[in-house]
């Protein structure tokens, strides 16, 4: 396996012209920068859009929220400020779906934005709405992984897929007990096998995720071994040599592990890895026979106008929602889409 081209992380610049300093904000969206009034105004046909159905979201949903803190309840069916007397059981109260509806048109709304400050708004959004209603039953969970790998955010999109495969499809938990734990994983190991994550049927959304992250971290393990073979860069002192090899990961599972780091031998670890995302790719083929042909070659089926508003499992709808929510992370991983394509040509 080659290494793939330099990582080139999502990050806050200018949406002319990519400079990072001295940036001024979009006064309408809030999440488009600029590095001066004239990049913005050469921008200003092909941000409009984007920019203004963003606004528009953002005052759907304030004037949502200001009817919902304002609701005087019923007594019985709708609590009086379910932002405090509700938290966790949104959706069951069917007075908040208007506001929930809007939330996710606002968050939906961002992405078409797609800059760094839209991505992490998105994702503030998306974990409130969590927050709020636990059993997600607006789908919300299939999005926030990819967010999270696009921030470069790895061990928390692990954690939080962990959960969701193991809790989260646990039938005897209770959705309405808010004392029981919720997204609580942390630090879970995510180089460990995937037998426990993918018994029985899981959302396409979180395998797709699950399959990137490790493809991230084989892809960082493959330029650490390159880089230990190459006899130029082994004659200069250890010191350097180990600063050098400390900047070809991407992903900070491994960037901020200095063991890993330092040692020489990954063999191991990449065996398990290239395992694991073989079986990934056999399990979501067969979860889903449409999700990597449409991976690969996506035509205008990823397109917003061109995504379904439902879809039954299995389907090619269902492939289309997923990867509309997680194709720009595959583009931002150099060298993903290359392991998969070698997995489906090789079928």
């Amino acid at each position: 396996m080659s290494t793939s081209l330099p990582f080139l992380p999502l990050a806050p610049q200018c949406g002319r012209c990519k400079k990072k300093e001295n940036l001024m904000r979009c006064a309408r969206c809030k999440v488009m920068l600029y590095c001066s009034q004239e990049h913005q105004k050469y921008d200003y046909s092909d941000h409009k859009h984007a920019c203004s159905a963003v606004d528009k979201k953002q005052r759907l949903l304030d004037h949502e929220e200001e009817k919902l803190r304002a609701e005087p309840g019923d007594g019985l069916f709708m609590p009086a400020n379910p932002f405090e007397n509700s938290v966790g059981l949104f959706w069951g109260v069917w007075g908040t779906r208007d506001y929930m509806r809007a939330r996710f048109g606002l968050v939906d709304a961002l992405g078409d934005v797609n800059t760094y400050d839209a991505v992490r708004k998105q994702l503030v959004h998306a974990r409130d709405m969590l927050r709020l209603c636990r059993s997600d039953n607006l789908g919300i969970r299939d999005l926030v992984p990819s967010l999270l790998l696009r921030l470069n955010r790895d061990q928390e999109c692990y954690d939080f897929i962990k959960w969701w495969c193991t809790t989260g499809q646990d039938s005897h938990y209770d959705w309405a007990n808010m004392d029981l734990g919720y997204l609580d994983i942390q630090n879970a190991n995510a180089f460990e096998p995937i037998a426990g994550l993918v018994h029985g049927f899981k959302d396409l959304g979180m395998m797709n995720a699950l399959a990137l992250l490790k493809i991230k971290l084989l892809l960082d393990l493959v330029a650490l071994k390159n880089s230990t073979d190459v006899p130029t860069l082994r004659v200069i002192p250890r010191g350097v040599f180990d600063a050098i090899r400390s900047h070809l990961p991407r992903s900070p599972i491994i960037t901020q592990d200095n063991a890993m780091l330092e040692r020489d031998d990954h063999s191991t670890e990449i065996r398990n890895l290239e395992e694991q995302v073989c079986q990934l790719y056999s399990h979501i083929h067969k979860q889903n026979p449409y999700c990597w042909r449409l991976l690969l070659y996506p035509g205008a089926f990823l397109e917003k106008d061109e995504r379904p508003g439902m879809y039954s499992r299995g389907s090619f709808e269902e492939a289309q929602i997923v990867l509309g929510y997680s194709h720009d992370a595959w583009i931002e991983t150099p060298g993903a889409r290359a392991v998969i394509k070698a997995q489906y040509e090789g079928r």
